[in-house]
């Protein structure tokens, strides 16, 4: 399946501004995740499609423990658009689940 995260509208889910694209590196690990990450100055949160959002400060990643999960499919989803009246999150593996979801607020 090819990547599809790199069409997406990534936004931070505590400033509610586009996240942009980057390639996050976990050094504890040597691994490296195509992913999100606040544009916001001094904000640590970063999105990847598998993990959901996260904080890395220090190096370090931290968990989240809450997730807007897929009711379909389980994936973390996304933060895709913010509305007057709420919010729109999406589920990041489409063609195999598309589905949206608005949080009014």
């Amino acid at each position: 399946m090819p990547d599809a995260q790199q069409t997406f509208a990534v936004r931070c889910d505590q400033h509610r501004t586009r996240m942009v694209e980057v390639t996050l590196r976990y050094d504890e690990t040597q691994f490296e995740k195509s992913g999100f990450q606040c544009a916001e100055p001094g904000c640590t949160r970063r999105y990847t499609s598998g993990r959901g959002y996260f904080d890395v400060i220090n190096g370090s990643v931290l968990a989240e423990k809450f997730q807007q999960s897929c009711p379909k499919c389980k994936t973390p989803m996304y933060l895709s658009e913010v509305e007057q009246d709420g919010e729109i999150w999406r589920c990041p593996n489409p063609p195999i689940c598309v589905f949206e979801q608005k949080m009014v607020g």
